[in-house]
């Protein structure tokens, strides 16, 4: 878990225009660890936000994916009796 922490932290140093105020293992979720990313982008432009955000998203798929680090997938089991 504290590795994850410095992941992220870590993927901040490389973005331009982003700059990372907090991230905190925040909280238990029903069947997932929650963290906490706050970060601020430099400028006003929506499509600038977005296109830094789906980078650091990706960034950080890609790290967890080295790193052997699986993120947590909703699953239903449906069991039918005849």
């Amino acid at each position: 878990l504290e590795k994850i922490l410095l992941i992220i932290k870590g993927v901040f140093e490389s973005i331009k225009d982003a700059k990372l105020d907090r991230v905190h293992f925040a909280k238990y979720g029903a069947f997932s660890l929650d963290y906490e990313i706050v970060y601020f982008v430099m400028g006003n432009e929506y499509i600038k936000y977005m296109d830094i955000q789906q980078e650091i998203n990706l960034r950080i798929y890609e790290i967890f994916a080295q790193e052997g680090i699986e993120f947590a997938y909703p699953t239903q089991t449906v069991i039918l009796n005849k």
